[in-house]
């Protein structure tokens, strides 16, 4: 999935200081890092923005040693979210194939960041019966931020594992904490979910409803990360294809209210859409 440079929203208008280019069509970093003497120290100075072609040709000039860029960033990016959880159906998700309304559903300005490679401040949780594009569409603003990211770094440093976005279908990690019970390795996914930048939590009120939320020790492990997720103001995106009422219902209204402040819900209304075809 290609995507176009898209500006980071709110950001100043800056232009590179050798060619001219503004970010309006490409990064261009505020701050050049510059060694002194040619040495490197863990505290560069920083000089004039500069764009990421114009950083490699000077320090090529300069005789400074560079990082290899990487040859194939999509490929890269489909590795990574393969590591944080997608599915290779989701991975393969193209926004291009998304209808418009489905788009517009995301508020303005969390579409805008995640196409620009910029965690949103606010989450939004996307509500809809199956087949309306719930899962595809979270997966196309994962991969679009990913993307976006990894081209704008990759001339002035080398790309590295992404470690802050954590991708959770949600019956599947229910029903697997639900047979695990509770070890070193769920605590760990668990305060893992919770300091996630980024957290996406997919399929919310899919899993097999076996007691009520109170007794269930996987819907009291969600309550934990939801809350501290709240308490920290980190950004939730989820689906789910219950209505409002019916999560209040389910989960009780201490949880969802603390899920809804950071993350609101929006409903789909495209039931036209099948993902599966993609």
């Amino acid at each position: 999935m290609e995507l176009p440079y898209v500006k980071i929203p709110n950001s100043a208008n800056i232009s590179c200081h050798v060619c001219g280019r503004s970010n309006s069509d490409c990064l261009v970093h505020p701050a050049t890092p510059i060694y002194p003497a040619g040495v490197w120290t863990p505290e560069p100075t920083f000089a004039k923005p500069i764009c990421g072609s114009c950083f490699r040709s000077q320090a090529e000039e300069t005789g400074k040693r560079l990082h290899e860029v990487e040859p194939n960033i999509p490929k890269w990016v489909d590795d990574q979210l393969e590591r944080i959880g997608m599915a290779t159906s989701e991975r393969k998700a193209d926004i291009s194939q998304v209808p418009k309304s489905l788009l517009d559903a995301v508020p303005d300005v969390t579409l805008k960041y995640m196409l620009a490679g910029v965690i949103p401040k606010s989450g939004v949780g996307l509500a809809g019966l199956a087949g309306s594009g719930k899962t595809s569409l979270l997966a196309v603003l994962v991969h679009g931020l990913l993307l976006q990211h990894s081209y704008a770094l990759a001339p002035f440093q080398e790309l590295k594992g992404i470690r802050q976005i954590v991708w959770m279908n949600w019956p599947i990690t229910c029903d697997r904490w639900r047979v695990n019970g509770i070890d070193a390795g769920i605590e760990k996914e668990i305060v893992k979910a919770q300091r996630a930048k980024l957290l996406i939590l997919d399929d919310l009120g899919r899993e097999t409803r076996r007691r009520a939320a109170s007794e269930d020790a996987a819907t009291g492990h969600l309550d934990a990360i939801i809350t501290e997720r709240d308490r920290e103001q980190r950004v939730t995106l989820w689906s789910t294809n219950l209505t409002e009422q019916e999560l209040y219902e389910r989960y009780g209204t201490g949880m969802i209210r603390r899920l809804l402040r950071k993350n609101p819900i929006q409903w789909l209304s495209n039931s036209d859409f099948h993902p599966n075809a993609m």
